[in-house]
C-alpha cells in the first residue's frame, strides 16, 4: 500500500503541469530522495518565477517545497551517517577478530594486548 507524502498530492503544488505526487513506500534510499529533491526544486523554481509567488498561496507553496527539500537533505545526511557508522562498526569488529587470530592466548582484558612477564 503506497501512500503519498503529505502535501505532495497533485492539488496545485506547481503552477506548471507537474503533478507533484511522490509515492512513499516507507523506505528511504538516497537515489529516491535525490529524485524527490530534483522534482521539488523544479516545482520551487516554477513557483518562485510565477506571478503568484507573492500571494499568500504562493508563499505557502514556496515554504512547503523549501521545507520538503530541507527534510529530504536531512534524511540523506542521516542515511549516510548511519551507513558510515555501520561500516566503522563492521571494520572495528573485523580488525578485533583479526588481532585475536594473530595473537592467540591474549585476552581482550589485558592492557593494550600486552602480557606482563614480570608478574
Amino acid at each position: 500500500m503506497a501512500a503519498t507524502i503529505a502535501g505532495a498530492t497533485g492539488s496545485g503544488l506547481s503552477p506548471g503541469s507537474r503533478s507533484g505526487a511522490v509515492p512513499y513506500t516507507g523506505t528511504d534510499s538516497i537515489a529516491a530522495l535525490q529524485g524527490q529533491i530534483r522534482q521539488d526544486r523544479a516545482q520551487l523554481n516554477d513557483w518562485v518565477t510565477c506571478v503568484s509567488a507573492t500571494t499568500p498561496t504562493g508563499k505557502e507553496k514556496i515554504q512547503t517545497l523549501s521545507s520538503r527539500i530541507s527534510a529530504a537533505r536531512e534524511r540523506i545526511a542521516r542515511i549516510e551517517a548511519l551507513a558510515a557508522s555501520k561500516a566503522r562498526a563492521a571494520s572495528g569488529s573485523a580488525s578485533q577478530s583479526a588481532q585475536t587470530r594473530h595473537a592467540p592466548g591474549l585476552t581482550s582484558g589485558t592492557a593494550s594486548g600486552r602480557i606482563d612477564t614480570w608478574a
